[in-house]
């Protein structure tokens, strides 16, 4: 998993404020997102190798397991701030996201959420917006 110290210095110090805003570090977002009235998490942690995200759905008696699994991945690659200062670090955050309908300039359709769902950030670059809608993992750019 990510740890605090792995994130950009600028980050490191919002972060009392970013928390809260709800974002919530370290990757971890709690929230029903298969709409079936029970919590559900989502994690995302690295090596130094891949990048992993795992969805945990809570069912009325047992738990069901998506993994995703994408690289390779540089935790402590670098971001220009200005022209003259660069930082090194990750530079994103996952929160959760209600139900609703949603609209972006970069899709040609609105979404509808019927769950709650979760947007992950790329400080200051994109978002784009994950949920889970039959029986499979959806994206939605918000942000580019």
């Amino acid at each position: 998993m990510f740890s605090n110290s792995d994130f950009l210095p600028s980050i490191q110090a919002a972060l009392p404020g970013l928390r809260e805003q709800g974002v919530q570090f370290l990757w971890a977002v709690v929230g029903d997102f298969d709409g079936n009235g029970l919590d559900d998490v989502v994690l995302s942690g690295h090596s130094h190798e891949k990048a992993t995200l795992v969805l945990g759905f809570t069912k009325s008696d047992a738990y069901e397991f998506h993994i995703y699994e994408y690289g390779p991945f540089n935790p402590h690659g670098w971001y220009g701030v200005g022209e003259e200062k660069v930082e090194f670090g990750l530079w994103g955050y996952m929160r959760k996201v209600p139900r609703g309908t949603f609209t972006s300039p970069y899709e040609e359709q609105p979404v509808e959420l019927e769950a709650d769902a979760f947007e992950s950030v790329a400080w200051g670059k994109a978002s784009i917006l994950l949920y889970w809608k039959d029986g499979e993992l959806k994206r939605f750019i918000t942000s580019d």
